[in-house]
């Protein structure tokens, strides 16, 4: 995904996030996710527990997509974007936009 700002350009690679639940099994999970993302997820995990932290739930599309916009471009989403996404019923939108 390409975002631009202003006359910045990102280019930002999207990935599955990390889930707060582990996987069901190591098999499973080495079968749904690519090598390099399931070690990313152990390593965050594991980081997780070594200083006791619990994750947030997953977000809400509204509350995800504000925070990539405030992340990324420094502001709120644009309303018509806002429409958009949360109207959009497709289940990758995320990795979409």
């Amino acid at each position: 995904m390409i975002v631009a700002a202003g006359l910045s350009v990102v280019l930002l690679l999207v990935i599955n996030p990390v889930s707060a639940a582990p996987a069901k099994s190591a098999k499973t999970a080495k079968q749904s996710l690519p090598a390099p993302v399931d070690f990313i997820n152990q390593q965050i995990r594991q980081a997780w527990e070594d200083n006791e932290v619990e994750p947030s739930e997953v977000a809400d599309d509204a509350e995800w997509l504000r925070r990539v916009y405030l992340d990324i471009a420094g502001h709120i989403p644009p309303y018509d974007t806002v429409k958009s996404f949360l109207g959009d019923k497709d289940k990758s939108k995320r990795a979409n936009h």
